[in-house]
């Protein structure tokens, strides 16, 4: 590896990696403890009022991991329909750094179609998935407490 690419990596850990981890750590070690130590006092005051506080933060702390994860296959699903319709790969206004075999035909739209197909699958299915949750918490809340919040 050349001086000028250890040095993009080292940029690329210390302006992406880093913050990433410090706001996961910050988020995880200070906001969430913060926020259940406040639903606990609210808990000796309203149960109610606090059980349905928690529900919605459970809503909320669970839609961080979901937006991440559709941003990503949001992200591959298009360039996968990018290599399915050029039918090549790398794609042609791509940049590489060292001599690259371009794959062509069908050798690059099958794989290309079938991560397209598995990241639209896992799109709906993380979001399945997620409403599920989301609404089983309410609905637990509905049957404990009997009623609309």
């Amino acid at each position: 590896m050349t001086r000028k690419g250890k040095l993009l990596a080292l940029a690329a850990v210390v302006s992406i990696v880093i913050p990433i981890l410090l706001g996961t750590r910050w988020f995880s070690g200070t906001w969430v403890p913060r926020h259940l130590a406040e639903l606990d006092a609210l808990a000796r005051i309203d149960p109610a009022a606090a059980a349905r506080a928690s529900v919605a933060f459970v809503s909320w702390v669970l839609l961080v991991p979901v937006v991440v994860c559709m941003v990503t296959g949001i992200a591959w699903f298009l360039v996968a329909i990018r290599v399915v319709r050029a039918g090549r790969w790398p794609l042609p206004d791509a940049k590489v750094r060292r001599r690259t075999d371009v794959i062509g035909g069908w050798c690059a739209r099958l794989p290309a179609g079938l991560l397209g197909l598995a990241m639209l699958a896992g799109l709906l299915c993380v979001w399945w998935m997620y409403v599920g949750m989301v609404a089983s918490h309410w609905g637990a809340w509905l049957d404990r407490h009997g009623g609309l919040p």
